[in-house]
């Protein structure tokens, strides 16, 4: 019985944890939205789409239910990138 209560206790932790993920929306679908404001942040990845990533799930964890890439870079061939991103609930 302890068995299934556990199983079952992780399963809705992880459906859950799914539920929160913030999805990407360009600006016309922002445009219905309610901003949350804007987050930032440097990461350390190989290219743009894990840079995006990582600010998902900055968004992700401030409860943001979307959000909008305002700005990606890599001021050189390093794999140093700041990226920022409006928040919308």
């Amino acid at each position: 019985m302890k068995v299934s209560t556990t199983l079952a206790a992780l399963l809705l932790t992880f459906s859950v944890g799914s539920a929160y993920a913030a999805t990407e929306v360009n600006s016309q679908q922002a445009a219905s939205l309610q901003s949350m404001g804007t987050i930032s942040g440097s990461v350390r990845v190989a290219d743009m789409d894990q840079a995006v990533s990582a600010i998902a799930k900055k968004a992700e964890s401030q409860h943001a239910s979307y959000y909008r890439v305002i700005a990606a870079n890599s001021n050189d061939d390093s794999n140093n990138w700041r990226v920022a991103a409006e928040i919308y609930r």
